[in-house]
């Protein structure tokens, strides 16, 4: 009542499109156009409940159900050639490894 904003609802509107910390949210909301503040409330609040329910959702999934098994061709070699090739694999997963760290 005694502060000095011509428009208090615009000048809190500006403080949640200004402060909110989802990025992604942030330029949804600029994007708006004639957004006001019960629209930003209500998008703030969607977007929050969305990211709850996908938390959750992620918490509760078993990794083992979300992955499909990877079909193995297997050979077979004497054992010369197959202790020679899995060293040798083991050797390029090493470095494939570093070069992705």
């Amino acid at each position: 009542m005694h502060c000095e904003f011509r428009d208090l609802d615009d000048a809190l509107m500006d403080r949640i499109v200004c402060g909110v910390r989802d990025i992604h949210l942030q330029r949804r909301l600029l994007a708006k156009p004639g957004l006001t503040l019960q629209k930003a409330i209500e998008e703030a609040v969607a977007s929050e409940a969305a990211e709850h329910s996908a938390q959750e959702i992620r918490k509760s999934s078993s990794p083992r159900l979300a992955r499909k098994p990877v079909p193995v061709h297997h050979e077979e070699a004497s054992s010369d050639e197959a202790s020679s090739s899995e060293d040798d694999d083991v050797h390029q997963t090493k470095r494939e490894r570093r070069k992705f760290q």
